[in-house]
């Protein structure tokens, strides 16, 4: 009885384990194709078409978990950090906002973003983006 208790013990730590162990490897192949320069395609506000100029044009995510935006015409460029972790995306200059990757590939990202309005409405949008040169960041 002991050792069937042990083997059962031994088989639960084992399972768990490897659950784990391919849930990070899962994780880190995500951010290693998250990693690059990225341009705005189209922009769905509460699933209507939204112009992108309101937001920025070019994002880029770096391995060293910095992230960059910028907007071409007004030359403005942030810096923040990211984090991946189950589905969601953190970047850390648009919090509380959070975003949930729907798509990302060797030439394709799409981001779902969800805020609160002033209203205390919840907004949601959807990013879809194309791979571009890093250079593309200036």
């Amino acid at each position: 009885m002991i050792r069937i208790k042990k083997i059962t013990s031994l088989l639960i730590i084992l399972c768990v384990g490897l659950f784990v162990a391919c849930s990070s490897n899962d994780e880190d192949k995500v951010e290693d194709r998250l990693v690059g320069t990225w341009e705005i395609q189209s922009l769905l506000t509460n699933e209507e078409n939204s112009p992108i100029s309101s937001v920025d044009d070019l994002i880029q995510f770096q391995a060293i978990k910095i992230y960059q935006s910028y907007k071409t015409a007004e030359t403005k460029k942030q810096r923040g950090g990211w984090s991946y972790t189950g589905n969601m995306l953190n970047i850390s200059l648009d919090l509380p906002a959070a975003y949930y990757l729907l798509k990302v590939d060797a030439n394709e990202l799409t981001l779902k973003r969800l805020d609160f309005k002033a209203d205390g409405s919840l907004q949601s949008q959807i990013r879809q983006y194309k791979r571009v040169e890093d250079s593309r960041i200036k």
